[in-house]
């Protein structure tokens, strides 16, 4: 199975914003906010199936260590 990641635009701004918004707190957090998203995000291309799924459409969710942002897909 071949998977790729999509980030709509409105997602990757508020990537941005969130990165930025801990960097200005304290050097260096907004970096790991970053690497902890794209660690997770490559997990879930692993194996997308683990987080349990929910709902009608069948939505995961796994969540950001450390912070309080989840992925959904």
């Amino acid at each position: 199975m071949n998977l790729r990641v999509v980030i709509t635009p409105e997602a990757a701004v508020d990537i941005l914003e969130a990165r930025a918004w801990y960097e200005s707190r304290q050097s260096g957090i907004g970096d790991r906010f970053y690497f902890g998203l794209r660690d997770r995000v490559l997990e879930a291309l692993c194996s997308p199936f683990v987080p349990r799924a929910w709902g009608r459409r069948s939505i995961r969710k796994i969540r950001i260590p450390k912070y309080p942002y989840f992925i959904y897909y």
